[in-house]
């Protein structure tokens, strides 16, 4: 009886003990397999067929009075994770003209919800800035959440209505700007590897490696911007790097992350921009001393 006993007990403490494992055991089964469904999802979106959620795309028109800045890439998106609401648009300075350096630009933003109806709107007042001829320019900005009041933005117009360049300078400026023989871009960009990754197991996340090569004779600070299309040619996303030292005629290696995908790109295209918190002529001491 007591052999019995002794039997039973030794089953019983078992029993609780393979109990008080299983938690351990149902965990690491589980954090098995969002390993294998993240290792599953970057390999189908390696080949182009992502599983992972996207981001939604909104329409986005965009005007300027002057025709050479071009506004005609833009691009815009919800974020279902976070509920925000961004939108980008490319600004590319057309000119080969010195002189048309633009320093400062006027306009607004209007969003619109599915009914048309106005949502919020933004002006856009002397916005200081220095993209030189045959450069280009991230312009970015959203809406705020507590404007939606449970709506949705279907529409985005961004429009420019007055640019300022260096011929409104005086003339000691333009003078030594005529002068210049422009050299463009200032950086070239040789792209490297891009790839989606699962980001919280089931978000798509872009990464792209990038090599910058500096063909100015100054030591500069730059980002790279990089865009993402789609078979249409139509932007699905838009990356940006920090800021970096870039040596005279030197090169570096930049990592780019991009969150806003709205579906799988099949071209990248990435250029380097000079720093905008710089004005024309601390620019112009700092390319041509």
């Amino acid at each position: 009886m007591l052999r019995y006993k002794k039997a039973l007990l030794i089953i019983m403490l078992l029993t609780i003990s393979l109990a008080c494992d299983l938690p351990a055991a149902m965990s690491k089964a589980i954090g098995k397999q969002v390993r294998t469904q993240i290792a599953s999802q970057s390999q189908s979106q390696a080949i182009g067929t992502p599983t992972a959620t996207f981001n939604v795309g909104i329409h986005t028109e965009v005007s300027s009075p002057n025709n050479f800045l071009s506004l005609t890439k833009n691009f815009s998106s919800f974020d279902p994770l976070t509920g925000l609401n961004y939108s980008y648009v490319i600004l590319e300075n057309n000119s080969t003209d010195p002189l048309d350096i633009i320093t400062d630009y006027t306009g607004n933003i209007t969003w619109f919800d599915e009914n048309n109806q106005f949502i919020d709107e933004n002006e856009i007042y002397g916005v200081s800035t220095n993209i030189f001829p045959q450069e280009k320019q991230l312009y970015k900005f959203y809406v705020d959440k507590s404007k939606l009041q449970g709506r949705k933005i279907s529409l985005i117009r961004f429009e420019l209505t007055k640019i300022g360049t260096v011929k409104s300078f005086d003339s000691g400026l333009k003078d030594r700007i005529s002068q210049q023989k422009w050299s463009h871009p200032f950086v070239t960009t040789k792209p490297g590897t891009f790839q989606i990754e699962p980001f919280l197991v089931d978000w798509a996340i872009g990464k792209s490696k990038v090599v910058v090569q500096n063909n100015t004779n100054a030591k500069i600070k730059p980002l790279v911007v990089g865009l993402y299309y789609n078979e249409k040619n139509e932007l699905v996303g838009v990356g940006k790097s920090g800021s970096f030292e870039l040596p005279a005629l030197g090169s570096a290696n930049v990592d780019l992350v991009t969150t806003n995908l709205t579906s799988v790109p099949v071209k990248m295209e990435y250029y380097v921009e000079m720093p905008s918190t710089k004005s024309v002529p601390e620019m112009m001491d700092i390319l041509y001393p």
